[in-house]
């Protein structure tokens, strides 16, 4: 019985493609270390971030009363890193006007 190239190799000893398990114990290591340092340092961000998602909705539920209550078109702006400024726009001529009642976030 002739045995094609395939089989000649793997009877002839250990296989030489592929991974060991101790090389891929090593891997999920250093994953998981880096991993539990990376969520170690971003757990201060998350009580910041969630006020000011809330922030951000508040504004933007506030605008879109407004908005709605005097039928116009309102954007908001980023007027510096800490506050959104709500612009009223005027839709047939383009025009941006800042609304008098700055809404601070």
């Amino acid at each position: 019985m002739k045995m094609n190239h395939t089989q000649q190799q793997s009877r002839a000893g250990p296989r030489t493609n592929g991974f060991t398990i101790v090389e891929l114990l090593v891997v999920m290591a250093i994953i998981g270390i880096v991993g539990s340092l990376a969520l170690y340092g971003l757990r201060g961000l998350s009580p910041r971030a969630v006020d000011a998602a809330g922030q951000l909705g508040g504004t933007v539920k506030q605008v879109r009363a407004k908005a709605m209550a005097t039928t116009s078109f309102y954007r908001l702006v980023y007027a510096s890193e800490r506050e959104l400024r709500a612009e009223w726009t005027n839709a047939e001529d383009g025009c941006d006007e800042t609304d008098a009642a700055d809404m601070d976030s």
